[in-house]
Protein backbone atom coordinates (compact mmCIF):
# COMPACT_ATOMS: atom_id res chain seq x y z
CA UNK A 1 0.00 0.00 0.00
CA UNK A 2 1.76 3.22 -1.14
CA UNK A 3 -0.12 5.42 1.33
CA UNK A 4 -0.68 5.95 5.04
CA UNK A 5 -3.57 7.52 6.91
CA UNK A 6 -2.76 9.08 10.28
CA UNK A 7 -5.37 10.92 12.32
CA UNK A 8 -4.03 13.60 14.64
CA UNK A 9 -5.10 16.30 17.10
CA UNK A 10 -7.80 14.12 18.66
CA UNK A 11 -9.24 13.30 15.25
CA UNK A 12 -9.66 16.89 14.08
CA UNK A 13 -6.97 16.39 11.44
CA UNK A 14 -5.60 13.73 9.15
CA UNK A 15 -2.36 13.28 7.25
CA UNK A 16 -2.47 11.19 4.09
CA UNK A 17 1.08 10.25 3.14
CA UNK A 18 2.07 8.91 -0.28
CA UNK A 19 5.35 7.53 -1.58
CA UNK A 20 6.97 6.15 -4.70
CA UNK A 21 5.05 6.08 -7.95
CA UNK A 22 1.46 7.04 -7.16
CA UNK A 23 -1.53 6.60 -9.44
CA UNK A 24 -4.84 8.40 -9.20
CA UNK A 25 -6.58 5.16 -8.23
CA UNK A 26 -4.40 4.96 -5.12
CA UNK A 27 -5.15 8.55 -4.12
CA UNK A 28 -8.84 7.85 -4.62
CA UNK A 29 -8.56 4.63 -2.57
CA UNK A 30 -6.86 6.53 0.30
CA UNK A 31 -9.51 9.25 0.20
CA UNK A 32 -12.33 6.69 0.33
CA UNK A 33 -10.63 4.84 3.20
CA UNK A 34 -10.18 8.08 5.14
CA UNK A 35 -13.82 9.08 4.72
CA UNK A 36 -15.01 5.57 5.63
CA UNK A 37 -13.72 5.94 9.19
CA UNK A 38 -15.87 7.07 12.09
CA UNK A 39 -13.53 10.04 12.61
CA UNK A 40 -14.09 11.59 9.19
CA UNK A 41 -17.10 13.64 10.32
CA UNK A 42 -14.91 15.56 12.82
CA UNK A 43 -12.20 16.63 10.41
CA UNK A 44 -11.16 20.27 10.32
CA UNK A 45 -8.11 19.75 8.12
CA UNK A 46 -6.32 17.37 5.82
CA UNK A 47 -2.62 17.26 5.03
CA UNK A 48 -2.00 15.40 1.79
CA UNK A 49 1.73 14.71 1.81
CA UNK A 50 3.44 13.95 -1.51
CA UNK A 51 6.99 14.72 -0.34
CA UNK A 52 8.09 11.08 -0.76
CA UNK A 53 6.46 10.72 -4.20
CA UNK A 54 8.74 10.19 -7.19
CA UNK A 55 6.00 10.34 -9.81
CA UNK A 56 2.26 10.97 -9.74
CA UNK A 57 -0.27 10.14 -12.42
CA UNK A 58 -3.82 11.35 -11.83
CA UNK A 59 -6.56 11.95 -14.35
CA UNK A 60 -9.28 14.53 -14.53
CA UNK A 61 -12.01 12.04 -13.64
CA UNK A 62 -10.13 10.95 -10.51
CA UNK A 63 -9.66 14.57 -9.40
CA UNK A 64 -13.39 15.19 -9.87
CA UNK A 65 -14.28 12.04 -7.92
CA UNK A 66 -12.04 13.07 -5.01
CA UNK A 67 -13.67 16.51 -5.00
CA UNK A 68 -17.13 14.89 -5.01
CA UNK A 69 -16.12 12.79 -1.98
CA UNK A 70 -15.00 16.04 -0.35
CA UNK A 71 -18.37 17.56 -1.21
CA UNK A 72 -20.16 14.76 0.63
CA UNK A 73 -17.81 15.20 3.62
CA UNK A 74 -18.48 18.94 3.66
CA UNK A 75 -22.00 18.24 4.93
CA UNK A 76 -20.38 17.24 8.25
CA UNK A 77 -17.28 19.46 8.15
CA UNK A 78 -18.00 22.48 5.95
CA UNK A 79 -15.02 24.59 7.05
CA UNK A 80 -12.38 21.96 6.39
CA UNK A 81 -9.08 23.00 4.75
CA UNK A 82 -6.72 20.87 2.67
CA UNK A 83 -2.95 21.39 2.60
CA UNK A 84 -1.23 19.72 -0.34
CA UNK A 85 2.48 19.21 0.35
CA UNK A 86 4.97 18.50 -2.43
CA UNK A 87 6.70 20.05 -5.39
CA UNK A 88 5.32 21.74 -8.47
CA UNK A 89 7.14 19.10 -10.52
CA UNK A 90 5.20 16.26 -8.85
CA UNK A 91 1.82 18.00 -9.05
CA UNK A 92 2.26 19.27 -12.61
CA UNK A 93 -0.83 21.46 -12.27
CA UNK A 94 -3.08 18.80 -10.68
CA UNK A 95 -3.21 20.81 -7.43
CA UNK A 96 -4.74 23.78 -9.28
CA UNK A 97 -7.42 21.62 -10.89
CA UNK A 98 -8.21 19.96 -7.55
CA UNK A 99 -8.39 23.37 -5.82
CA UNK A 100 -11.02 24.55 -8.29
CA UNK A 101 -13.14 21.41 -7.85
CA UNK A 102 -12.76 21.41 -4.07
CA UNK A 103 -13.72 25.06 -3.72
CA UNK A 104 -16.67 24.92 -6.11
CA UNK A 105 -18.13 21.59 -5.04
CA UNK A 106 -17.11 21.18 -1.41
CA UNK A 107 -16.26 24.70 -0.33
CA UNK A 108 -12.89 23.45 0.94
CA UNK A 109 -9.97 25.84 0.70
CA UNK A 110 -6.75 24.17 -0.43
CA UNK A 111 -3.20 25.38 -0.84
CA UNK A 112 0.13 23.93 -2.01
CA UNK A 113 3.17 23.91 0.32
CA UNK A 114 6.77 22.81 -0.06
CA UNK A 115 7.16 21.63 3.55
CA UNK A 116 5.06 20.07 6.27
CA UNK A 117 6.03 22.91 8.64
CA UNK A 118 4.55 25.52 6.26
CA UNK A 119 1.39 23.44 5.83
CA UNK A 120 0.96 23.03 9.59
CA UNK A 121 1.46 26.76 10.23
CA UNK A 122 -1.25 27.58 7.65
CA UNK A 123 -3.61 25.00 9.15
CA UNK A 124 -3.05 26.38 12.65
CA UNK A 125 -3.91 29.85 11.40
CA UNK A 126 -6.92 28.80 9.27
CA UNK A 127 -8.43 26.49 11.89
CA UNK A 128 -7.75 28.75 14.87
CA UNK A 129 -5.66 26.04 16.44
CA UNK A 130 -2.67 26.89 18.63
CA UNK A 131 -0.62 24.08 17.09
CA UNK A 132 -1.32 21.80 14.14
CA UNK A 133 1.51 19.42 14.97
CA UNK A 134 0.70 15.74 15.07
CA UNK A 135 -0.57 14.74 18.49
Amino acid sequence: MPYTIAFENDGSGVRLGFSGHVRGEEILEATRAMYATDRAHRLRYQIVDFLQVEKMQIGEEQLRTIALLDQAAARHSPDQVVALVGTDLIFAGAEKRYAIYAEVWAGFESKLFGTLAEARAWIAQKCGMPDADAA
